[in-house]
């Protein structure tokens, strides 16, 4: 296989409460990421890749999910032989 194509999407959902704790914390706390990588073999040793990720949350003090972090990136790797 040559390419390859990996989408990963987490989400986590947690309901507090509130009385349960001695400080004060969130009732609600919702969080995500995602991340799109593509990933080509160009030989026995070498391999690039290309992708795409973010990630989000939620708290009491805000009505829905909001996106706080966008991130492009490419990687190539190379194995050295002595």
């Amino acid at each position: 296989m040559r390419s390859m194509l990996k989408l990963i999407w987490q989400f986590e959902d947690i309901d507090r409460n509130e009385n349960a704790y001695f400080y004060q914390v969130n009732q609600t706390n919702k969080d995500y990421g995602s991340q799109l990588v593509y990933s080509y073999k160009i030989n026995a040793q070498t391999l690039f890749y290309l992708g795409y990720s973010d990630k989000g949350y939620q708290d009491d003090s805000l009505k829905s999910l909001e996106r706080d972090q966008r991130t492009f990136f490419t990687k190539v790797s190379y194995a050295w032989q002595l």
